[in-house]
């Protein structure tokens, strides 16, 4: 089914759902998990360089992190983390 899905829609609009549908869900309550753990950062972020193969088309991970222009989940969160703690300081 994802592929025959994948096939009907342009670019534009595999990373329009890619931003609004799944990356939300990767970074749900981030500034609480940041220190998640190495494993389970690492699980994360295979889930993004999936996400980024398939709206690609491509089987480089890093062509398509290049290509979306995506930071890693870590640094994302951390940068969250931060933002936080300065809100709260």
């Amino acid at each position: 089914m994802k592929g025959r899905v994948r096939r009907n829609i342009t670019f534009q609009s595999a990373n329009v759902i890619y931003m609004s549908m799944i990356r939300p869900i990767l970074e749900y309550c981030a500034g609480v998990w940041a220190c998640c753990g190495e494993v389970n950062s690492e699980s994360l972020e295979a889930l993004q360089r999936r996400a980024g193969r398939i709206v690609i088309k491509t089987s480089s991970s890093d062509t398509a992190m290049e290509a979306l222009e995506l930071q890693s989940l870590k640094t994302r969160r951390n940068d969250h983390f931060f933002k936080l703690g300065r809100k709260c300081a």
